[in-house]
Order: structure tokens, then sequence, then C-alpha cells
């Protein structure tokens, strides 16, 4: 009889000897200010995930989604970070000419040289959701040697080629169910000399096709429920300052070829309802990356899959990084 009760206590070891819980935030400092940084999950957690946000500018409807939706799912095997980055959240200190993709890779570098210290990694895995999937990019073809796994979710390595995908889509939906205001704006895109200067007419009608960007999520009951506009006075005009400051380089952001070359496992997850990073775009940067990769996606999704089928989306990395 003893023995069987040792045996059984054995078998339960793994289950409460789980790792204490940490929940940790501090600024990361750079030459122009102050990166804010969150951190939460298992103190003994092999693995070290960034989540970076997209926007350019969006953690209070990117970041805080994400981590109330997809990160505490994550949270239970793993640590992750989750970053503020320039000019967003609770980062403070940055003008508006520091708003650089050049600027925003050198953040992440320093972002994960503390967490690599401070936590005993010798490489994390970074998450990156639509601009923040093409920050990450950006960062591992400059520095592969940190980086684990990549997680590219609903996101590009070609601007221009983002948008012509997104026209394609935008303007096969408007066509279907024959919204003739959106069919004629986005056909004066199609026709112009450069698609890429219309991007704000784009977004407000890829924003609405095939369901809408928000199609299984409450934007208003969240701010309310996080209270928002009480911990993040002014995140609105701070979020689109941001994106009017960042447009220029960001339309410009080309990594098709480096990515290539890299070898780190990545992982692509897309919405079949997207219209921002439509799945064929996705496919097309899948087929483009060399290394060793899995391709997800999600039926009932559109550009937020992690609002949209949180579950699926956290066991979608969680298989992935344990292969």
């Amino acid at each position: 009889m003893r023995s069987i009760l040792i045996m059984l206590g054995l078998l339960l070891i793994p289950f409460w000897v789980s790792g204490s819980t940490i929940q940790d935030n501090w600024f990361v400092e750079t030459e122009d200010g102050k990166l804010y940084l969150e951190v939460s999950g298992l103190s003994n957690a092999s693995e070290l995930i960034l989540f970076l946000h997209g926007g350019p500018g969006d953690v209070e409807l990117g970041m805080l989604p994400f981590k109330e939706n997809v990160g505490k799912l994550l949270e239970k095997q793993h640590l992750i970070a989750y970053l503020h980055q320039r000019g967003a959240g609770k980062s403070t200190g940055f003008s508006n000419d520091s708003l650089t993709v050049a600027s925003n890779v050198n953040d992440v570098r320093l972002v994960i040289q503390d967490l690599r210290e401070k936590y005993g990694k010798q490489r994390v895995t970074i998450v990156g959701h639509s601009w923040g999937g093409a920050l990450a990019g950006a960062y591992a073809v400059e520095f592969p040697e940190t980086v684990s796994h990549l997680v590219f979710m609903s996101t590009f390595q070609d601007a221009k080629k983002q948008v012509q995908f997104s026209l394609n889509e935008s303007i096969a939906w408007a066509t279907q169910v024959k919204n003739l205001d959106a069919l004629k704006e986005l056909e004066s895109i199609e026709n112009a000399e450069n698609a890429n200067e219309h991007w704000r007419t784009l977004a407000k009608w890829s924003s609405q096709a095939n369901g809408g960007i928000g199609l299984h999520f409450d934007f208003m009951t969240f701010i309310h429920e996080q209270k928002i506009n009480e911990n993040y006075p002014n995140w609105q005009s701070r979020r689109n300052l941001v994106a009017d400051a960042m447009q220029g380089e960001f339309r410009n952001i080309a990594l098709e070829k480096r990515l290539s070359e890299i070898n780190i496992p990545a992982l692509f997850i897309v919405g079949e309802r997207d219209s921002i990073t439509p799945a064929a775009l996705m496919k097309s940067d899948f087929n483009n990356y060399q290394g060793r990769k899995h391709f997800v996606l999600l039926s009932e999704s559109h550009h937020l899959p992690y609002t949209d089928e949180p579950a699926e989306v956290a066991k979608a990395i969680m298989s992935f990084m344990i292969e």
C-alpha cells in the first residue's frame, strides 16, 4: 500500500512543481526614450516569447487583446514579454522623427538583450502580428542567432505586395456583395499610378470586407472592461500619430529576399477571411521562406486571429514550439 502511495506521489510531482509565476514590468532605456515592457508567465519556463504588436502604434487594441485572449493561455506554459513599442502605450520620450523601422529594430535588440540577461535565455521566440510580424522579420535577418522561433501572424514580407493582395481581395468582396461605393473607391486605387499612396482608403474597406476586422470581438466592451481610456489617456491620438509618422518607411518594407536566406523555424498563421493580409499573400510568403516552417489557416478569423480564434492560435503556437 505504501509503495502504491509513493508511486502516486511521484506521478503527481509534475503537476505540483510547475514553477512560480512572474509578473514583471520595467522600462528599457534607449538613447532617446524608454520602452515599457511587461513580462508574465512561469519562472522556470524553458521558452521565452516576445510579442510584437501591430499598428504601428497599436498597444491598446493590438497588444492588450492578444495578452487577454492568447497570452493568458501561453503563460500557463511559457514566459511571455509584451513590448509597448516606441511612441505607443506606456513607452515615453520619443520624437516623431525617431519613429522609423531602423529605430524599432534597434529597440527590439535592446529589449531582447535585457530579456536574455534577466531570465538567462540564449534565444527567444518572437511572435509578430501585422506590422509586428514585419518588425520581427526585420529583426531576425539582422540578429538570427538570438531567435529560436518566429511566428508570423496576419503579416507580410513586402509592403507593396501586401497592398496589391489586399486590393485584389477587397475588390473581390465588394463585387460579390455589390457594394458600389467600395467598388468605386477601390477601383480608383487599382488605376492609380501608385496604389501605395492610397493606403487609408484601402484600409477603410479591407477592414470591413469579409465580415470585418472585429468579426468575433466587441471592441467597445473591451475598452470599457480594461479601462483603456483611463489607463491610456489620449491613446487614439497617440496611435494615429505613430501610424502616420511611420507610413513612409512602413510602405517600403521589402524583406522577401533576406528572409529566404535565414533558417529559423517559422510558423505562419492567417485568417481565411483576412482582407488586410490575405491568406494568398501569406501563402506566397510561406513558400518564399526556406527554413523549417508550418502554415495554419483559420477559417473563422479575419485580421485578428487572437480575438477570433484564440484557443486555436495558442494551440498552434505551443504545438509548433515543441516540435
